[in-house]
């Protein structure tokens, strides 16, 4: 049987890195690595993209999957083929918060033409700013909550204490 490549993208420059790490560990164990071949890809706090291949055993500790050492190429090529020479089936982004769940990840892959799972460009974007969102609901006559918004430079204006 031949097996489906898949690559893990987790990590990332946010203050959800950890968080995103903990994601890739559940999800790198619930696989089966008898059906998929499995590389992973770390993107480090300071935003380097680092590579292992073929993902075999369970992780037991979220230490194991700092790649600070790891494999590091430019992106189009870590994301170009898998370890086994065949392009990549799909690609999973597990990174959380900007730069993950913002619609960001999502343009790369679409720029570069790799498969992913999960939201598309736009309403990945699009429910990242919740303003938009209560806009767009509101536009479709979805029944909201009364709310306000205002600009930061707004904010700092307003003089407000807590």
């Amino acid at each position: 049987m031949t097996k489906e490549n898949i690559c893990i993208v987790f990590g990332g420059k946010s203050a959800e890195h950890e968080v995103s790490i903990l994601t890739a560990q559940n999800v790198l164990n619930a696989i089966d690595k008898d059906k998929y071949h499995v590389d992973i890809i770390y993107i480090t706090n300071d935003g380097d993209w680092r590579k292992q291949n073929n993902i075999t055993a369970e992780i037991k500790s979220t230490d194991e999957l700092h790649l600070e050492n790891g494999e590091a190429l430019e992106i189009s090529q870590l994301l170009k083929e898998s370890s086994s020479g065949q392009p990549y089936d799909a690609v999973f982004p597990l990174l959380h918060g900007p730069n993950g769940e913002d619609g960001t990840i999502q343009g790369l892959f679409e720029v570069l033409d790799v498969p992913y799972v999960g939201n598309g460009v736009l309403s990945a974007a699009s429910s990242m700013d919740k303003l938009v969102m209560k806009q767009l609901f509101e536009h479709r006559g979805l029944p909201q909550l009364p709310y306000i918004s205002f600009l930061r430079s707004e904010y700092e204006n307003m003089n407000i204490t807590f």
